[in-house]
C-alpha cells in the first residue's frame, strides 16, 4: 500500500442546525480523513449522507472538486478534516 501524506488540515465547528462545508484547498487531494468530536452526518460530493460516530477517523476517496458537508447529529462539535495525497 502506498501511504498518503497530509496536505492540509482544517478544524471546523459543527452544529445540528445546519451543515458546515469544506472545500479541498488544493486540487491534488484525493483522500480525505474526517474525525468528528460528536456523532455527525457527512456528505462528500453528490454522495448521500453517511453517519459517523464520534472520535473515529474515517478515510474517503474524493474527486478534486468535491465539497465535504458535516452536520452534528445533536448539539455542537468540532470536525477535523485532513486532505491527503500520494
Amino acid at each position: 500500500m502506498i501511504p498518503f501524506r497530509p496536505i492540509a488540515t482544517v478544524n471546523v465547528a459543527t452544529s445540528a442546525s445546519a451543515p458546515t462545508t469544506v472545500q479541498a484547498p488544493v486540487p491534488s487531494s484525493r483522500v480525505v480523513r474526517i474525525v468528528c468530536s460528536v456523532a455527525s452526518t457527512v456528505a462528500i460530493g453528490k454522495l448521500g449522507e453517511m453517519l459517523m460516530p464520534a472520535n473515529v477517523p474515517e478515510y474517503f476517496l474524493c474527486s478534486t472538486s468535491d465539497v465535504v458537508a458535516i452536520q452534528a447529529s445533536s448539539g455542537t462539535g468540532t470536525a477535523n478534516v485532513t486532505f491527503m495525497s500520494r
